[in-house]
């Protein structure tokens, strides 16, 4: 019996991996006020009708910090940003094992760099 695994599973529901990996919001059809988390109700109109937006995979850096004390059992240093991928605000993670400030796909050491 051959069992096949798959290469990469998503933490979370709202990315899509794959070829062109990207985040997926939930977009209210009303007003299109977006969430990452299942809505019965939109937080801004009341709507309850929602469809998927795909997240530009760009965007620009507005803060981020250098994490270096956390909870027990999560790994250190990594850095925490906010992105602005329009129409999204986004907060991500990036785990940076050797130097923090070491440029990586997405995060650079400089505060105004693009994500991409």
């Amino acid at each position: 019996m051959v069992v096949r695994m798959a290469s990469q599973v998503p933490l979370v529901d709202y990315l899509t991996l794959g070829d062109a990996p990207h985040l997926v919001a939930h977009e209210c059809s009303a007003c299109g006020a977006r969430y990452f988390d299942r809505r019965n109700e939109c937080a801004n109109c009341g709507g309850t009708t929602f469809g998927n937006a795909d997240v530009a995979t760009d965007g620009e850096v507005r803060s981020f910090t250098i994490v270096t004390f956390a909870a027990p059992g999560v790994t250190v240093p990594f850095v925490s940003a906010i992105v602005d991928c329009y129409p999204n605000r986004v907060f991500a993670a990036r785990r940076a094992p050797n130097e923090c400030l070491a440029p990586t796909r997405g995060l650079t050491k400089h505060s105004s760099s693009r994500v991409g």
